[in-house]
């Protein structure tokens, strides 16, 4: 028998190696496609599941979690806070996003006076919102922690105690306008026309301010032309018209 030539074996064995090189690189290039083709459905649902994980439950009202007495006139003040500070008025509503600047709760019946009055102030080209409504315990004892944190060295007489808040009430809402850009809590709301319509109309939707300036010494607190408390129209007027505070009408109505 003839045996090939040895040139022959080994361009023969050459070709052999190529097309095993050639049949493994096939296989690993659709092998890859393959688990390119996997990875996508993959991080999709991994985005899915984490936009799942993410989301975020609507707001809603606080609710008591026991029977409370009604307190909407309690006299609370600088040195008088709630008798539980538990509490929580049971008829929380959300104000709409046309009267308020954020997530906010009043009593229904502040909330619907507070809708009335932006209503007649918006006829007369005036915008007003609430920045700030119901306070929870919880809530106003961070508001002091944090003020202290920051340096603020009039806490005592710019922010009431946890407990002896206004805000805790549900009839507490501090109010801006489109004239400070809708700013919280600002000093230069008192120079706004939409400060001096309240200052004159208020009263007629049942809304006292409750730090008046010049008042100072009856409150115990600086002057906030923000700071609103809804204490009912008839009650709002005889305050008004006796030029006191709230606290000087509770203590003398309640005695």
């Amino acid at each position: 028998m003839r045996s090939f030539p040895k040139k022959f074996k080994i361009i023969t064995i050459s070709l052999l190696i190529l097309i095993i090189i050639f049949i493994i690189g096939k296989y690993i290039s659709q092998k890859n496609i393959k688990e390119t083709k996997i990875s996508p459905t993959i991080n999709q649902t991994e985005k899915t599941t984490q936009k799942k994980q993410t989301k975020v439950a609507p707001f809603t009202c606080p609710t008591p979690k026991k029977e409370y007495e009604d307190m909407p006139l309690f006299n609370i003040g600088k040195d008088t806070s709630l008798p539980d500070t538990t509490y929580i008025p049971k008829n929380l509503v959300k104000m709409g996003t046309s009267l308020s600047i954020k997530n906010i709760c009043l009593t229904k019946e502040t909330n619907d006076a507070f809708k009335s009055m932006s209503t007649e102030a918006k006829k007369e080209g005036l915008t007003i919102k609430a920045s700030s409504g119901f306070r929870s315990y919880a809530y106003q004892k961070s508001l002091i922690e944090n003020a202290i944190k920051n340096g603020n060295e009039d806490v005592s007489i710019s922010i009431a105690k946890a407990g002896y808040s206004e805000h805790q009430l549900g009839t507490a809402i501090d109010i801006t306008s489109l004239s400070i850009n809708y700013d919280s809590a600002s000093g230069n709301f008192y120079k706004t026309p939409e400060s001096d319509w309240l200052k004159k109309n208020a009263y007629l939707y049942g809304f006292i301010q409750s730090y008046p300036l010049g008042k100072e010494d009856i409150t115990g607190y600086k002057s906030e032309p923000w700071h609103y408390r809804y204490i009912g129209v008839e009650k709002a007027k005889e305050i008004k018209d006796a030029d006191i505070t709230i606290t000087e009408y509770l203590e003398k109505s309640q005695n």
